[in-house]
């Protein structure tokens, strides 16, 4: 074999060498490409992994402080509840306290007033309360009868003469109303005699006699008047 051939055999070994290393050198760059990827990927979805978490968490923890929020609220409410609750209470037992005083001091005032009843003192007022209300009710009564008993008198004075006066009837003559008049007028004299004693009537007499000197009236009212003969 000569020179140039073993030359040839050289560079073609050397070609081939070449390609191999070439050949190696591109799948292993391929293989660290693959295998980068894979971790970029693979990084890739740890950190899409870890926000989802991180958002989870951030999500959790907004419902744990809203939570705590509520709850510090009805923790709030309650403490404010319980305060007037225990203000309403302070008030209750307050107001039992003065109710239990108030009833203390109207048992006191009941056994004063019992004891006041009972006492002497207030019987004999009530009694001479009763003889006065008595003695009142006779004075009344006799300036009722002595203001119906004046009003008869002066009627019977301010028409007397006229009714005398008149023209005599048919169906009377004069000595009937003379007969008239002094009859009334002798009824009148009885009642004034009788006022000095009218209050020492009992009650039922003393109407009875009122109660006359009114019919007495209207009596002497329509005799005067001359309307006496057609009421007879």
């Amino acid at each position: 074999m000569n020179e140039q051939q073993i030359r040839d055999l050289i560079n073609e070994s050397e070609v081939t060498g070449l390609n191999l290393q070439i050949d190696f050198l591109q799948n292993s760059l391929t293989y660290v490409l693959t295998f980068f990827g894979v971790v970029v990927g693979l990084f890739a979805i740890v950190v899409v992994w870890i926000q989802m978490q991180s958002n989870k968490a951030k999500k959790a923890m907004d419902e744990a402080k809203e939570l705590h929020k509520n709850a510090q609220e009805h923790i709030d409410e309650a403490h404010k509840q319980r305060q007037e609750i225990k203000r309403e209470q302070s008030e209750i037992t307050s107001k039992q306290k003065e109710l239990i005083e108030f009833s203390e001091n109207i048992d006191k005032k009941r056994e004063q007033l019992e004891n006041v009843i009972n006492s002497k003192e207030l019987n004999e007022k009530l009694v001479q309360i009763d003889e006065f209300n008595i003695i009142a009710k006779r004075v009344t009564d006799k300036m009722a009868f002595d203001h119906k008993l004046g009003i008869v008198r002066r009627y019977y004075n301010q028409n007397k003469d006229g009714y005398l006066q008149q023209k005599v009837s048919d169906s009377e003559t004069l000595d009937d109303r003379l007969f008239e008049t002094k009859r009334i007028e002798a009824q009148i004299n009885f009642f004034e005699r009788l006022s000095y004693a009218f209050p020492s009537l009992n009650e039922n007499g003393r109407k009875s006699y009122i109660k006359q000197l009114d019919i007495l009236f209207k009596e002497v009212s329509l005799l005067l008047s001359g309307k006496g003969e057609n009421n007879k």
